[in-house]
């Protein structure tokens, strides 16, 4: 890696805006409705355009326009393709589409993966029960299972020996039971509710319960702002959504948490 270009921060977020703004052109054209979310919509909201330490793009849809787009990107086969998964790949539990003219490596990860590239995270809103308690009960066995598609890289020297021994039990889990395995259940378990109207439920798991569950209705009207100048998708009700998940998203973090989030040092491919 030391011989070959390092591509900065901000030339990651231009790639990244292209990707955008194709990802924008396919939904558009095919009357999918997508929205930013997390720091991407705080991003839309607050700065119109990235938080200036971002280093990727989160989108996410609802069940149904997700399960379109997925189909429509799996066939794609130019420049912006979405991350094999399984045998020689990475393993997430929901779309990455990634920039094959890169590559990328992440602090985080265990292993360098050839495949992997400048990305935007696609998630996914799932149906799920109108009773807290079984949201709870599937909220909890998703994050579970969620980490376990993760095999991460572990720091010693920065860990206490606690987290360690966890990440040692889920990496060796994770291996066990395999990806096919893990997949399946996951499915199955994001899928027990699919008839639930009132609410919805993240196929990315990362945040609390109570910030993970969001109001249906939330999910249904979507506008247009701009990013960075190029015109987007986000949830109307993007208020809501945004307290739900952060409370005062529109409040800087003190300085020292301005950084980028995955560590990415990202590169171009020579072939």
């Amino acid at each position: 890696m030391a011989d070959k270009k390092i591509i900065s921060l901000p030339e990651q977020q231009k790639i990244l805006l292209e990707m955008l703004r194709f990802l924008d052109r396919i939904c558009r054209k095919n009357k999918i409705k997508y929205s930013l979310i997390n720091a991407s919509l705080i991003g839309a909201i607050r700065h119109q355009g990235f938080v200036p330490w971002d280093d990727d793009i989160d989108v996410v849809l609802t069940k149904e326009n997700y399960d379109k787009l997925k189909k429509i990107l799996d066939k794609e086969t130019g420049r912006y393709q979405t991350l094999k998964q399984g045998k020689g790949g990475e393993r997430y539990g929901f779309l990455k589409l990634i920039d094959t003219h890169t590559q990328a490596l992440e602090k985080n990860r265990p292993k360098f993966n050839p495949n992997y590239g400048i990305y935007i995270d696609i998630t996914c809103y799932y149906p799920t029960s109108d009773g807290k308690k079984e949201q709870s009960k599937q909220f909890r066995k998703l994050k579970l299972l969620f980490s376990l598609y993760l095999r991460r890289k572990i720091f010693f020297k920065e860990e206490p020996l606690s987290k360690i021994i966890l990440c040692l039990g889920k990496n060796a889990c994770s291996k066990i039971l395999g990806y096919n395995r893990i997949n399946r259940r996951y499915n199955k378990l994001l899928n027990k509710y699919s008839d639930g109207k009132k609410y919805v439920i993240s196929n990315w798991p990362v945040y609390g319960f109570e910030n993970e569950i969001q109001l249906a209705k939330n999910t249904e009207e979507y506008i247009d702002v701009k990013f960075e100048g190029v015109t987007v998708m986000v949830f109307k009700e993007y208020d809501e959504i945004l307290k739900t998940i952060y409370g005062d998203y529109m409040k800087m973090p003190p300085k020292n948490k301005r950084v980028p989030k995955h560590n990415i040092t990202a590169w171009w491919r020579e072939d």
